[in-house]
């Protein structure tokens, strides 16, 4: 809220992948009429359903494994099983520098707490009325459609796509999320 004031935004479209979803869908249940429509997808929004690192650290008893973990052995973990699409170098340069120091350990403590909060967010899925495009990749290593699929049969007003790509389906898939995006953005949102 504080953010969309200081730039003085009153209700826009927010596109918001990965690790966005679950924030904007609590913003949207908090305040509702806050934003004209949502473009998310790629972010878990059912703990139960998650895969690979992601489960490992939701899951792990303490990050203590992990402690040796630097923010660009995660990013170019995360990043290496891309077959059709390779980050231009200042792109993945971008990712690993949002990792560096704390940062790591502040995203890592947030999906941490999934099991506590995902719940929570399930209970108020069915009262968000925001028009909501949901865009993911079909062979998302970390986060399986099915997670997406639930999702949608939740929301009131959601639209669906999957695309043949991994998780970084606005990387991977950029022009083909762009349209999805730049479709429901300038007017599609109005047809649910």
């Amino acid at each position: 809220m504080r953010i969309m004031e200081s730039f003085g935004l009153d209700r826009p479209h927010v596109i918001a992948p990965d690790i966005a979803p679950p924030t904007c869908l609590f913003a949207a249940a908090n305040h509702p009429g806050i934003f004209k429509s949502l473009v998310i997808g790629s972010g878990a929004t059912d703990h139960t359903d998650i895969l690979d690192i992601l489960d490992q650290i939701v899951n792990a008893p303490s990050l203590e494994p992990f402690k040796d973990l630097t923010g660009e052995q995660f990013v170019r973990g995360t990043v290496e099983g891309m077959k059709k699409y390779k980050f231009p170098e200042n792109v993945l340069q971008d990712y690993i520098d949002s990792y560096t120091g704390q940062k790591l350990w502040d995203a890592m403590e947030f999906i941490r707490d999934y099991p506590h909060a995902l719940p929570r967010l399930a209970k108020r899925l069915p009262e968000i009325t925001v028009p909501c495009q949901l865009i993911v990749g079909r062979y998302d290593p970390f986060v399986p459609v099915s997670n997406a699929e639930g999702l949608h049969r939740v929301l009131p007003k959601s639209r669906l796509n999957i695309i043949d790509c991994g998780h970084f389906v606005w990387e991977e898939a950029a022009e083909e999320y762009g349209m999805l995006a730049r479709h429901f953005i300038q007017g599609g949102y109005s047809e649910l």
